[in-house]
């Protein structure tokens, strides 16, 4: 068994657990439609976070090439995968048995901790493309883009106002839509 494929089992669980949490958390809001209260900015950003954990699925496949590795060539996957993993099951609220499901107060009461998620997922996704670049060249992209889903994922963080946070969310979706071709060429590398 190589690196790649010992690390792969762990980090597939964990983001598979993630998945799950956001996917069965929408799956009961739709079962409870009728008592949800709709928020553009939630929505948005849940749909941001599912994106994000594919886009970390297909990059992982990245990984592939560690033959050797060192303390932070595990340990910086793993992290990344938690947070990952925190970004799904954060973004999904309690459904209580009765009275309104109001994911506007939801997200204005519990964004910090779904965005705070992913600021650590994208800071030490910005660390892991600093510490690449000391074994491989990157293009200016691989530095780049992390950084704008940092600053975006701040932006929605530090201010309330409805229009930033469906600005922020609806960058980070179009930013992620557009590296899927990316990342598919790189895995048929």
């Amino acid at each position: 068994m190589t690196i790649f494929e010992h690390l792969s089992v762990l980090l597939s669980l964990i983001l598979s657990l993630g998945i799950a949490s956001l996917l069965l958390g929408a799956a009961r809001l739709a079962q409870e439609w009728r008592r949800v209260v709709f928020s553009w900015p939630h929505a948005l950003w849940t749909l941001a976070i599912f994106l994000s954990q594919i886009l970390f699925w297909l990059y992982a496949f990245s990984f592939r090439g560690f033959s050797k590795t060192s303390v932070i060539g595990l340990a910086m996957p793993i992290a990344m995968v938690t947070a990952v993993f925190l970004q799904g099951a954060l973004v999904t609220p309690n459904i209580d048995p009765a009275g309104p499901i109001d994911l506007k107060a939801f997200h204005d009461t519990h964004r910090f901790q779904y965005l705070g998620a992913m600021l650590v997922y994208y800071l030490l996704f910005e660390a892991w493309t600093v510490h690449m670049a000391s074994l491989l060249p990157l293009q200016w992209t691989s530095y780049v883009l992390p950084g704008i889903f940092l600053a975006t994922a701040l932006a929605a963080l530090i201010f309330k106002a409805r229009w930033v946070q469906i600005a922020a969310a609806l960058l980070q979706i179009a930013l992620q839509v557009a590296a899927f071709p990316q990342l598919v060429v790189a895995l048929n590398r």
